[in-house]
């Protein structure tokens, strides 16, 4: 008697402990299912969050090389400045002496003994000049006998010569200057045209 109604009792527990465990397994389906909804939204949310992180981060690096060329500008403008002021005291400091010497010339014009002593001073100054235009690395250009070089010369007129072959300089009206390779001021000069013709001879 007890064996039957076990086994009329044991099917209804069965039946109940599967329908449970089919319950709880649908509950934890439907758990597993939000949570794979939760990380398919989580996985299209992360691109644009790490998209906005890249452009913040490619934004302060580009502020920080604006800022880093501007003040290499502000240095090389100020380098640029020294150089220049440091080049013009050189220039400066080596014509004072020319200076100088211009006063006292000056000064002593009036109490000069003569013409010669004036002459004297001068050429104390222009010596002084050539020095300074030396330290400098100021070349003077010669060109008197030299070929004509429109480079370099600023031809005048131009002149018979015997002596000087035609196209080369025959005098010089003002000097001309270089500095290094740099021409500073071209020289004006008188070109030859050669020997006289018998026409400008008669004349």
């Amino acid at each position: 008697m007890s064996e039957k109604v076990n086994e009329e009792v044991n099917p209804e527990v069965d039946e109940i402990i599967e329908d449970e465990i089919l319950e709880e397994t649908e509950a934890a389906e439907e758990v597993v299912e939000e949570t794979e909804t939760a990380e398919e939204l989580t996985e299209e949310v992360d691109p644009v969050t790490e998209l906005e992180s890249r452009c913040k981060d490619l934004e302060d690096k580009y502020l920080r090389k604006v800022a880093e060329f501007e003040n290499f500008k502000r240095r090389k403008t100020k380098d640029l400045d020294d150089t220049r002021n440091y080049a013009k005291a050189n220039t400066i400091e080596e014509f004072l002496t020319v200076v100088d010497q211009f006063d006292m010339a000056i000064s002593a014009i009036e109490t000069a003994p003569d013409l010669e002593t004036m002459k004297q001073g001068m050429l104390m100054i222009q010596n002084t000049f050539q020095r300074s235009f030396e330290n400098l690395g100021v070349e003077k250009m010669k060109c008197v006998g030299q070929p004509f070089d429109p480079n370099f010369h600023d031809a005048v007129t131009k002149e018979a010569s015997e002596e000087v072959p035609e196209d080369s300089i025959i005098r010089e009206w003002k000097p001309g200057y270089k500095l290094g390779d740099r021409l500073l001021r071209p020289a004006s000069v008188v070109v030859s045209s050669g020997p006289a013709s018998a026409e400008e001879d008669a004349e």
